[in-house]
């Protein structure tokens, strides 16, 4: 049984009075971000208000905020597999101090003996109440960090991606394959959620057809697409001989349009993103003949607890004379592009 420990969500701590010193534009604030042993947590999050301040910790834990005024903040550290940490410290500009240092506990939970609740209907969509369901808000908070994570990764370090797509169409020896080609895809695209609408019309190849269009791991963190799915624990699943934690979400039942059902999977340690399988609702709905058309999709990380799209495979299933037939396209990162800073750590 795989035991793991469940802290608090959050440390509140008493406030900290931090002589950060004035250079030009304002004060600044020094610190370190590190494991309960003292080793550096790479890319933890770190953010502060008020001034709406955002940022990445280098590859050894460290951050710097700069252009501060003397004044009472807000400070919040996160990272994944670790319960975030809140305090409030008192910026003061009277000269240099000693670095902060932010020490996150790691989430612990016995995931073995939590319940696995299904869910037929979504009645009640919105995130987690962590009051009633405390276990599946952690699990759930886990999955929005990783989303966090690549809308931060796309604003600190602008990057697209180039993916490789083909087209089977068919199954065994009369399946017919498209000549792969690429697309290049910037990083903070997004193609905007709207419950019942994930179908779009769009020309591709000189072709007017319809797009599906997948939840990437930006929606995970986009409100609209959370309060119109429910979420439950679908337990430890182990997929092609590597188990993961499952996270089911379900389509809203008021949703009148297709929509999507799915689950996303979670390494049951780092809690990074993996993989998550999709299903559109109503598929007859979509196009003529559609029975089903399901999408799976892998993750990578590209740098420590940072993951990015993998590769997809979309299958459309049809119901013809002959009986069932399948069109599949598959899409592979081959390439990833910074402009300007590279992420610390960053895996090519």
């Amino acid at each position: 049984m795989r035991r793991v420990v469940l802290l608090a969500a959050v440390l509140l701590l008493a406030p900290s009075r931090v002589r950060a010193q004035s250079e030009g534009a304002g004060a600044r604030v020094r610190g370190i971000v590190v494991t309960p042993e003292g080793r550096g947590l790479a890319n933890s999050i770190v953010s502060l208000e008020p001034g709406g301040r955002e940022l990445f910790a280098d590859d050894s834990g460290g951050f710097f905020i700069g252009g501060l005024a003397a004044a009472s903040y807000h400070l919040r550290v996160r990272h994944l597999g670790f319960a975030p940490r809140d305090t409030t410290i008192v910026v003061e500009t009277a000269g240099p101090a000693a670095p902060l240092v932010v020490r996150l506990e790691r989430l612990t939970m016995r995931l073995g003996e939590v319940r696995v609740r299904g869910q037929k209907e979504c009645r009640d969509p919105g995130p987690p109440d962590p009051d009633t369901d405390p276990t599946l808000a952690v699990i759930f908070e886990q999955l929005r960090e990783n989303a966090d994570r690549w809308v931060l990764l796309a604003r600190q370090y602008p990057f697209t991606w180039q993916m490789e797509r083909q087209f089977r169409f068919g199954d065994g020896d009369r399946a017919q394959m498209t000549r792969p080609d690429t697309v290049v895809i910037r990083g903070d695209l997004a193609w905007g959620y709207a419950p019942g609408k994930v179908i779009s019309e769009v020309v591709d190849r000189g072709q007017r057809t319809r797009q599906l269009n997948i939840p990437g791991l930006r929606d995970l963190a986009d409100t609209v697409f959370l309060a119109a799915h429910c979420f439950s624990y679908g337990g430890l699943e182990t997929v092609d001989d590597s188990e993961f934690v499952r996270l089911d979400f379900r389509a809203a039942s008021r949703i009148r349009g297709p929509d999507i059902d799915g689950s996303a999977y979670l390494d049951p340690v780092t809690y990074q993103l993996r993989r998550a399988t999709v299903r559109v609702t109503k598929p007859d709905e979509v196009g003529r003949n559609i029975t089903e058309l399901r999408v799976t999709t892998w993750y990578r990380e590209i740098a420590p607890s940072i993951v990015i799209l993998a590769g997809t495979r979309a299958v459309t299933t049809f119901d013809t004379r002959q009986g069932s037939a399948d069109r599949t396209e598959t899409q592979k990162t081959v390439g990833v592009k910074f402009y300007g800073r590279v992420p610390p750590g960053v895996v090519r």
